[in-house]
């Protein structure tokens, strides 16, 4: 096991997501990504199927905390049942990472997390798969043109429930993943929205591309989303 482990302990209030967190980290998700621009590009519909939507999360997020390539971790704050899931953040680690694995837990006794249930069918009918087919092709083409695919801790998804918004639980998050990112000697990158560009900028990141999604077909403008990227950090011996 890597010293990266102990030498990054979680201290409250995050730690590890686990299975059980899934309704929580749904709904933060649902509720944290609304105002963001993506979100209403993406899900036109999300007003007449929010349920598909807190579901589709659900199961974005459960593909992730069982997979070997990410890390999952939550924030937690005091809430109306004591402490509770307020904020999550996932990472992607690099191609070939040594540490591929080490954070994957499922968390709730209900069976090894690498062996994931046959999927059922899934259309999810708040979005629109036009839409998410050029934002994904977008983000797909930041990550080959900008983030070195074995040196770069992507930060997939951030989002905070909108009660605890303002309360330091974005920053934190991303700050674990800077930490990790500088004890494995990797840069960390991400594409953001509207709402994260400002956080990533005060945290050390720089934009290094904006990009416009949008479709021809459509006589809307689309979106802008930025491309931002964090040098890796070499410690000292």
């Amino acid at each position: 096991m890597s010293s990266i482990l102990p030498a990054l302990p979680f201290q409250s209030p995050l730690r590890l997501a686990t299975l059980a967190d899934l309704p929580s980290i749904s709904l933060i998700a649902t509720r944290g990504f609304y105002t963001s621009q993506v979100f209403r590009y993406e899900r036109p519909l999300h007003a007449q199927y929010s349920s598909d939507t807190a579901e589709d999360y659900r199961r974005a997020f459960e593909k992730r905390i069982r997979g070997d390539q990410w890390v999952v971790v939550v924030a937690k704050d005091v809430g109306d049942a004591g402490m509770e899931v307020v904020g999550v953040c996932c990472w992607r680690l690099p191609e070939g990472s040594g540490i591929v694995g080490w954070f994957q837990q499922g968390g709730d006794g209900t069976g090894d997390p690498r062996i994931e249930p046959q999927p059922t069918p899934w259309i999810s009918r708040d979005k629109s798969p036009t839409r998410v087919r050029l934002v994904q092709t977008a983000i797909q083409a930041a990550h080959s043109k900008h983030f070195p695919p074995t040196a770069t801790l992507i930060v997939d998804m951030l989002a905070v429930h909108p009660v605890y918004q303002r309360r330091g639980h974005g920053r934190a998050l991303v700050e674990w993943g800077i930490q990790l990112a500088r004890l494995d000697g990797l840069g960390v990158g991400t594409v953001a929205s509207n709402m994260g560009e400002l956080l990533f900028g005060a945290m050390g990141f720089r934009g290094v591309e904006r990009v416009r999604v949008r479709d021809e077909g459509e006589d809307d403008e689309g979106i802008e989303v930025v491309v931002v990227w964090r040098e890796r950090e070499v410690l000292d011996a």
